[in-house]
């Protein structure tokens, strides 16, 4: 089942990435994209005040990889983690 985008449970940017929560109906499942990840969306490094804005610029792909992952029981630390890896390809540009 897809997880869900709840109320009241913002981002928050740590030097490791941004941390974010989805609902599995009332559950809440506890979610993170790294730095790595972001910066490769970002196809730049980041710094961490940066990384809320990509997040937000990809939070829709970010939320699909962590529901897919999610569904597939890949959970890490108790957690769902998106890593580069997660993701497509960076376009050249």
């Amino acid at each position: 089942m897809p997880l869900t985008r709840g109320r009241g449970l913002p981002p928050l940017a740590q030097i490791d990435g941004v941390h974010f929560a989805l609902l599995d109906r009332s559950r809440i499942v506890r979610c993170s994209v790294t730095r790595d990840a972001l910066a490769h969306l970002a196809r730049k490094p980041l710094g961490t005040d940066q990384q809320e804005a990509i997040f937000y610029a990809y939070r829709a792909a970010i939320e699909a990889v962590a529901s897919h992952k999610y569904d597939a029981c890949e959970k890490t630390r108790g957690s769902i983690m998106v890593a580069p890896t997660d993701l497509p390809p960076a376009n050249s540009e």
